[in-house]
This record gives C-alpha cells, sequence and structure tokens, in this order.
C-alpha cells in the first residue's frame, strides 16, 4: 500500500507568519492580496510584499496560494484582472476562488496558476465537485 504525505498548509497574514510557517516546513501557505480576500483582519499583502512572499517561499520550496474568495461585486471586478495578472507574473501557485465568475477570471488573466475552489464556495456533493473539476478546478474543498 503507498501513502501520500499530507500537506502541511498554513496561513499567512502578513510577513511574519508567513517567515514562521516556512521555517517550521509549511509545504504550502495562503495568503491574501490587500483586495479580494475574506481574512479582513489580518495583515495582507501589498503588492511589493505578495512578490516577496513569493520569492521566499519559492525559495525554500514552499508554494504560495492565493484567496481570492471574496464574492466580488460588479464595480469591484474592474480590480481583478490586473490583481490575477500579477499573480500570474510573480508566479503563485494557486488561487483559492469561492466565485464562479472570479474563477472563469482567473482562467482566462492568470492560465498558469493552479485554480482551487474555497470552502466558501458551498460544495456539498460530488456532482458540484466533478462540475468544479470539469471547469478546471484541480481542487476543490468541501464542506
Amino acid at each position: 500500500m503507498m501513502f501520500t504525505k499530507p500537506e502541511l498548509l498554513c496561513p499567512a497574514g502578513d510577513m511574519e507568519p508567513l517567515e514562521m510557517a516556512l521555517h517550521y516546513g509549511a509545504d504550502a501557505v495562503y495568503l491574501a492580496g490587500e483586495q479580494f480576500g475574506m481574512r479582513a483582519a489580518a495583515g495582507n499583502f501589498a503588492p511589493d510584499a505578495l512578490r516577496q512572499a513569493v520569492q521566499l517561499a519559492h525559495k525554500v520550496g514552499t508554494k504560495v496560494h492565493v484567496t481570492c474568495n471574496t464574492l466580488p461585486r460588479d464595480e469591484e471586478l474592474r480590480d481583478l484582472p490586473p490583481f490575477l495578472e500579477l499573480l500570474e507574473e510573480i508566479g503563485v501557485d494557486a488561487v483559492i476562488a469561492a466565485d464562479f465568475g472570479v474563477m472563469g477570471m482567473v482562467k482566462r488573466y492568470a492560465p498558469h496558476v493552479a485554480l482551487h475552489v474555497s470552502t466558501q464556495f458551498g460544495v456539498v456533493n460530488s456532482a458540484s465537485a466533478r462540475a468544479l473539476h470539469d471547469f478546471g478546478a484541480s481542487r476543490v474543498e468541501a464542506e
């Protein structure tokens, strides 16, 4: 029987917890930019800090997943394409999304970034998980 090592995925609200997660061997971290992340109480990362975070993490072999798990209104969507293009440019490993429209924009503006579906999406059955996988999600978090 083959066993798969579990992934240690740690939150990183700002640079200090990121550095701690890296120090203690996280396989991956999840964090947010200044917009589009639901963890408003976290410090979150400005664009330059986000670039630095990805560089630090990748230097030690840790993946970076960026949350885009808010449910943005149309007027908020204007700011999403340049943010997703930044994530593509700096080499983010995955985007964690909770909105079908945001997922479509991830595929368009950050095509080389893996798409993960957030628990906020509300996946409660295998049919939903399969549909999201067929849409391009490589990971679906079920409630």
